[in-house]
């Protein structure tokens, strides 16, 4: 876990749907926010519950990636670019390409990769949701701290 004086870092609770992620993340934030860090919260969750559990909270930053507007942004920059170079038939290909499921996920790490990108001296939490993205985002560059949900036969007793 970062410290509030560490350089900027990021931190994803993980698992699958209805585990607290949400509520870790919360947490998290509110009491590295109430310490003295700046904090970036933000949500790949469709669900997106975080105003619910935390908002108007100092050195809090609050923000949502929305994957089909993440999406609509992705494809038309692919397209556009493509467009300038390649013929109807060679397009007609890359938007068949561009159907695929991963392209909504590289859309939303793109996003979260330009959040972290921004981030000065903060740690950003990212209340992601359950499975699709968050197996994206161990892959990024950045120092990374992760936490990882134990089965009960996994914790020794």
């Amino acid at each position: 876990m970062a410290s509030p004086n560490s350089s900027s870092s990021n931190v994803r609770p993980m698992g699958k749907g209805g585990v607290g992620k949400t509520t870790i993340a919360a947490s998290m934030a509110y009491y590295l926010a109430r310490d003295g860090a700046k904090v970036h919260l933000t949500s790949t969750d469709p669900a997106n519950h975080l105003e619910y559990v935390i908002s108007n909270t100092p050195n809090i930053t609050l923000s949502k990636i929305d994957e089909n507007e993440e999406l609509a942004k992705y494809k038309a920059e692919i397209l556009n670019k493509a467009g300038e170079t390649m013929n109807a038939n060679d397009l007609a290909y890359i938007e068949d390409d561009l159907q695929s499921p991963c392209t909504q996920e590289i859309a939303v790490f793109r996003a979260f990769a330009e959040i972290v990108d921004k981030a000065d001296n903060e740690v950003v939490i990212i209340d992601t949701a359950p499975t699709g993205h968050t197996l994206l985002l161990p892959a990024h560059k950045r120092r990374n701290t992760s936490i990882r949900t134990k089965t009960a036969s996994q914790i020794k007793r």
